[in-house]
């Protein structure tokens, strides 16, 4: 019983008797002064859309490479025709569901579309289709 409280408390002792060596390092680390001048080249700017909510569904499109369609969980269905830069809606006023969980772009006849609204039992905010 002895025994145990002795190594107890010598390892005890020894890990704390280490923390002088550590701390100069840690201090050091955080002691790093950022120079203006090294940001002074650049400038904020926004790299992608603004948030538009969740997607589970897309398709590209057959010969098109800068073409594809998304289905938005609570949007409808959107297509970009160069590359992801620009999204327009496509079901606006056309669908009385938002939920679009399903996209399937015909490969014989790229204009044809096919989508399937409603989305999967995933969480309890789902939309039906």
């Amino acid at each position: 019983m002895h025994l145990k409280r002795f190594l107890r408390c010598t390892m005890s002792l020894c890990a704390l008797s280490t923390v002088p060596f550590f701390v100069p390092t840690l201090r050091a680390q955080q002691a790093v002064v950022l120079d203006s001048a090294f940001l002074a080249g650049y400038q904020w700017r926004n790299l992608g859309p603004d948030r538009g909510g969740r997607s589970i569904a897309v398709s590209g499109v057959k010969g098109r490479p800068n073409e594809a369609y998304f289905g938005a969980v609570g949007g409808g269905l959107w297509k970009t025709t160069d590359s992801g830069e620009n999204w327009a809606p496509v079901t606006d006023f056309l669908i009385t569901a938002a939920s679009v969980g399903a996209v399937a772009v015909s490969e014989t006849n790229p204009d044809l579309v096919f989508i399937g609204t409603g989305e999967t039992c995933i969480r309890g905010n789902i939309m039906p289709g």
